[in-house]
């Protein structure tokens, strides 16, 4: 038998009333050279684990079953929704920004939970100082933003505040795919905190 290799995320899963709390703001940016995310896809990313071997998924379930045991629930706040750069030196040229992100307040719980996730699975990462919460609402298009700046003489407003708090009871392991041309994020475990 042939195996293959899963893509995975460690995220957070967010109720549906704040997915579409989200997707109310964002649906003004739909024309915009945007590959946006479905609603139900949102979730707050904690570690890419990128392409792991099928037999090893059941060693990150374990892992994750002991993060749980000893990581308490959180409490994370949100503040606004902007477009991110990798390169602070481009900021405000949205060709060269790389998505649109719902960004949040930093949060130690969760730095302590990213550091504790990436011991439990030998992963060998460089310190964060700093760790704030995200959910990735859609890529942006580079090219078609050029063209887009050069037909409209300047880029539209693409940041807006919007509070709001999440209460963390559980973390997720999620499975990336691409159905019909759309990003899906697919819950394959849920580990309840304690």
């Amino acid at each position: 038998m042939h195996s293959k290799n899963k893509k995975l995320t460690i995220g957070i899963d967010i109720e549906s009333h704040v997915a579409q709390l989200i997707a109310r703001q964002v649906k003004k940016w739909q024309g915009l050279p945007l590959r946006l995310h479905a609603p139900e896809s949102y979730h707050i990313s904690v570690v890419q684990l990128g392409w792991v071997h099928e037999d090893l998924v059941n060693d990150v379930i374990t892992a994750l079953t002991n993060v749980s045991l000893r990581q308490e629930m959180l409490r994370l706040q949100f503040t606004e929704i902007a477009p991110i750069w990798k390169k602070r030196e481009l900021k405000g040229d949205l060709s060269h920004a790389n998505a649109l992100r719902c960004v949040g307040v930093e949060n130690e719980g969760l730095k302590n939970l990213y550091e504790s996730i990436l011991k439990e699975l030998g992963m060998v990462a460089e310190p964060v100082k700093h760790f704030a919460p995200h959910i990735t609402l859609g890529q942006m298009r580079a090219n078609a933003w050029q063209e887009y700046d050069e037909q409209n003489q300047g880029y539209p407003e693409m940041r807006c505040d919007l509070p709001f708090e999440v209460d963390v009871s559980a973390i997720t392991l999620f499975e990336h795919t691409v159905i019909e041309g759309k990003k899906e994020f697919s819950p394959l475990e849920i580990f309840e905190l304690s």
